[in-house]
Order: C-alpha cells, then structure tokens, then sequence
C-alpha cells in the first residue's frame, strides 16, 4: 500500500525544514504583524484506542499525527519577515540547493491561496518555481485544501483536505497518488466533539481502481 508515503513526504518537509532563517528577507512594505497565519485543524486518534495498545490504537494514533505534522513547520513563517504586494504576501528562504519561496495570496472572500515554490538545483535537475505544495483555507480557517508533488517524478503525490461542520465535527481525508494519477489509497479521520471517531483505511483494489475499505478504527 501507498498511502501516507512517508519517504516522499517525509523529503517534502525536511526539504523545507532545511531552510536556512538567516537573512530573511525584508522591505519598507514587510509588516509581519499583518501577515496571514497558516491556521491548521489538529487531529487525534478516537480516543477509545488512545490507551488501548494494539496495532490498531497505534495506527490511528499514528494517523493522527502524521496529519498534524502535514503543515506544522509552515507555522513559524508567521513568525518570520514577509514581504507585501496587495493581497499577497511572500517570504523568500534560501536553502542548500536553491531558494524556497511561500506564497499567500487574499482571495476576494477572505479565504487564503498557499504555495510553497523551489528555484534551483536538485536531484540532477533544475527548476523554476517548481510548486512543492500548494493549497486554499477557507477565511474562518475550518476547511482548506491541499496537494503536494514531488520534485522527481514531478507529478502530484497526496491531496490532503480538511473541514469542521457547525457541530464541531472534524473530518481529515488524505489520498495517495500513484503512476498515471491513480488513487492508489486513503484515510479518513473523524473527531467528534466527545473524543470519540474513527479511522478508516481504503487501498487500491489491484488491477483496477476501485477502493476498498481495508482498516475501521474507532
């Protein structure tokens, strides 16, 4: 199974963590205290397997996690020098290959468009602002959008969506991408208020692509 392909991501986000913070940039229209904030939903594992220490408690807990660290390191940028052009707001770092660039841009109802952009060299090859991930948060911050790709085969990898509804009810649904596009997995997490949930695992059927409930964890 491919889903949650940690090697890939896991290059993704040390990719970025590998960003140097010195000589951030800055200008007469940098006012950091206005800048958007990247607002992240957080999950956990339904919390009758919290305590419970089977493989099934571990994989919704790891589920969970591996959710909240989807976006987690872009939480500092806030934190961090950003440069203003009306509605959009970048912040340029350079890295040990090249230089990454964020990217938020205001749309027209209070939502925030999010790219994360790679100029430089890598794995042999050289890009120009090569979106590494891009995604939409709604303007209240309870449901947003995200895709991520990979520099090598430079194709999409894993779309991540989240949403709160009016009750409070959260709902974390990730698929993972294989050759040619095909939906080769997903999870879906549900928190309730309560603490109660559950995690559902699909895989890919093989020879076709159809999906089929593997894993339920409540």
């Amino acid at each position: 199974m491919r889903i949650i392909n940690i090697v890939v991501l896991c290059g993704i986000l040390l990719f970025v963590g590998g960003c140097e913070k010195k000589n951030e940039p800055t200008s007469s229209s940098s006012t950091p205290e206005t800048a958007p904030t990247l607002q992240i939903v957080t999950f956990q594992g339904p919390s009758k397997t919290n305590t419970d220490p089977t493989y099934h408690a571990f994989s919704a807990a790891s589920y969970a996690m591996f959710f909240n660290g989807l976006l987690s390191s872009e939480q500092a940028l806030s934190s961090l020098p950003g440069q203003r052009s009306g509605n959009t707001w970048t912040w340029t770092l350079p890295t040990d290959s090249g230089t990454s660039t964020y990217r938020a841009q205001k749309n027209s109802d209070g939502s925030y468009s999010w790219q994360l952009l790679f100029t430089g060299t890598k794995y042999g090859r050289t890009y120009n602002n090569f979106v590494l991930w891009s995604g939409q948060i709604s303007a209240d911050g309870k449901s947003g959008v995200w895709e991520f790709y990979e520099m090598d085969c430079q194709c999409k990898v894993m779309k991540y969506e989240f949403s709160v509804n009016p009750q409070g009810v959260k709902t974390g649904t990730l698929q993972d991408y294989g050759q040619g596009g095909v939906v080769e997995g997903k999870i879906v997490l549900i928190n309730n208020p309560d603490g109660s949930g559950s995690c559902d695992v699909y895989e890919r059927k093989a020879g076709t692509t159809t999906l089929y409930l593997s894993e339920h964890i409540e």
